[in-house]
């Protein structure tokens, strides 16, 4: 902003344009992989077939020990 002080927000509708598609890109992309990672988590002490499911859903399972399963949520949001 101090570099570019005269470039206001929401002054020209290129502003506009972006926002919309950072909406439709959160809302078709960023959010159903989040949901679809929570549910993987959730499920992980309950899969009948653990080691298939561990090894689709490594990133978010193998840093932590069985009873913290759930710290992988964690991570995944911050």
């Amino acid at each position: 902003m101090t570099s570019f002080p005269e470039v206001l927000c929401w002054e020209t509708s290129n502003h506009t344009w972006i926002v919309i598609c950072g909406v439709i890109i959160g809302i078709t992309f960023v959010l159903p992989f989040i949901a679809g990672s929570i549910l993987a988590v959730i499920r992980a002490p309950t899969v009948k077939d653990p080691a298939g499911h561990y090894q689709r859903w490594r990133f978010l399972l193998y840093r932590f020990r069985p009873d913290v399963w759930w710290w992988g949520i964690i991570f995944l949001i911050r």
